[in-house]
Order: structure tokens, then C-alpha cells, then sequence
């Protein structure tokens, strides 16, 4: 994937009302891995040496398709979370950033960190 480097990776997880996409330009973006419509490797952005990043999708109909996702495809959303977690694992941090509140992503990402802050 990215050879030997390692370094930090901050994953957006805010599906709903994604923010970093505006600082940086990417082939794919995280919604794309999820529903695999793209591999991983086009989906990480590298900002520096050992920081990189892997953005939410601002499309509307992204996020349209977030806000009326059922129960089953938030499992499935999950699963492929915990496959994004195995593939990152080359990474000495991983960061996930997501909105404030209770939702399934916000909980998903508590079930996939290691330290919550």
C-alpha cells in the first residue's frame, strides 16, 4: 500500500457534514471505500512524510444516503470499518474524527478506537 512508511493518518468519519475535504483534494473519497466503489490506496491523501488523511465525501447525495441508512447497512458500514482498521495498521496513529453527538458513525467509531478523547 504505501510501503514501508509510517506515520498518522486522520480518518474523517463525519459522514453527515464532512469538513476536511475543503483543505485537500483526493481521487476517492472514505463513503467510496465503504460502498466499494474504490480501493483504499485511492482514498488516502498524503499531506506531508508521515501525515496523511482519508475524507468524507461532501456530495449531497453522500451524505443524503448517510442520514437514511437502515440498521442493516450501519452493520455493514461497520464490518467495512473494521476492514479499513485491519488495512491501516501500518500506521502508528490513526485519528478518527467524527461529529459531535450520538449517532451510528460517532458510536461506530468508539467500537473501532483503541483510546477515545
Amino acid at each position: 500500500m504505501l510501503s514501508k512508511e509510517r506515520g498518522v493518518c486522520v480518518v474523517d468519519l463525519d459522514l453527515v457534514a464532512p469538513s476536511l475535504y475543503s483543505f485537500f483534494e483526493c481521487k476517492a473519497y472514505l463513503n467510496d471505500f465503504l460502498y466499494k466503489k474504490a480501493e483504499l490506496e485511492d482514498c488516502i491523501v498524503k499531506i506531508s512524510d508521515s501525515l496523511y488523511a482519508i475524507l468524507a465525501s461532501p456530495d449531497p447525495n453522500a451524505i443524503k444516503r448517510e442520514l437514511k441508512k437502515s440498521d442493516k447497512e450501519e452493520m455493514k458500514t461497520l464490518e467495512r470499518l473494521l476492514d479499513l482498521k485491519r488495512m491501516l495498521i501500518e500506521f502508528d496513529y490513526v485519528i478518527l474524527d467524527t461529529h459531535p453527538g450520538l449517532s451510528y458513525s460517532s458510536i461506530n467509531s468508539l467500537i473501532l478506537s483503541d483510546v477515545v478523547f
